[in-house]
């Protein structure tokens, strides 16, 4: 079995990230996904994006943080409201030509899309419809069992969601509080006879939904409530 240098399992935007990373350090990466290159990915899903991440994407792959930012939206004014009252209100100026902005909003199957053409002008290799159903890790390198395949590796990159396989037979577990609420996410599109003030609005206890916390975000063509 030929031993890879770097495999990431999962092609989402952290492994696709990941991978131009990689690549940027000079190494060869192969990203193994479970799912088809034509998968479907329904909703917005992940539509933020910081400006420190455009910064990082920008510095290992010069240019994908600017492509980024001119399919995505900006907003720059943010309000808070607390049961129908406006409490807080803060507008900032846009950014200068060429500055990459606070955030670029835009559904992440775009994000994934970009992210894709870059790996593939920068040579990364995608193996798809290879879900990693197991992990044997030693002090050499991890054993992948990747569809009907074994992989090894030096080094594995683990970005294959919150049920991760790999992370799994690490023994790592994710960190932090958790909650038992629900949580509802509505993408709409946009009215062009009739488009909102472009700002993201947060509506704490809402008289209209029975007290509920709601938050409405733009992003490129859509709304986005929750």
């Amino acid at each position: 079995m030929s031993v890879r240098d770097v495999v990431i399992v999962g092609a989402g935007p952290v492994g696709l990230a990941a991978a131009l990373a990689v690549r940027a350090a000079g190494r060869p990466v192969l990203v193994v996904e479970a799912g088809a290159a034509d998968r479907v990915r329904p909703g917005s899903r992940a539509i933020f994006l910081h400006k420190v991440t455009l910064e990082v994407l920008e510095r290992i792959r010069p240019g994908l943080g600017q492509a980024l930012v001119r399919r995505g939206l900006w907003w720059g004014t943010r309000r808070t409201l607390y049961r129908g009252r406006e409490v807080y209100r803060r507008t900032y100026p846009p950014p200068p030509p060429g500055v990459l902005p606070a955030s670029a909003n835009l559904p992440q199957v775009v994000t994934e899309a970009i992210l894709l053409q870059a790996c593939a002008e920068a040579g990364v290799e995608i193996l798809w419809n290879a879900g990693v159903t197991g992990a044997s890790i030693d002090h050499d390198g991890v054993t992948l069992a990747a569809g009907s395949d074994s992989l090894r590796a030096r080094y594995v990159i683990a970005a294959d969601g919150a049920r991760s396989v790999v992370r799994e037979a690490a023994g790592l577990r994710l960190e932090g509080p958790r909650t038992s609420s629900a949580f509802v996410i509505v993408d709409t599109a946009e009215d062009p006879t009739a488009p909102l003030p472009l700002e993201r609005v947060f509506h704490y206890e809402h008289p209209g939904v029975g007290f509920r916390t709601v938050r409405l975000v733009p992003f490129a063509g859509q709304w986005r409530g929750d």
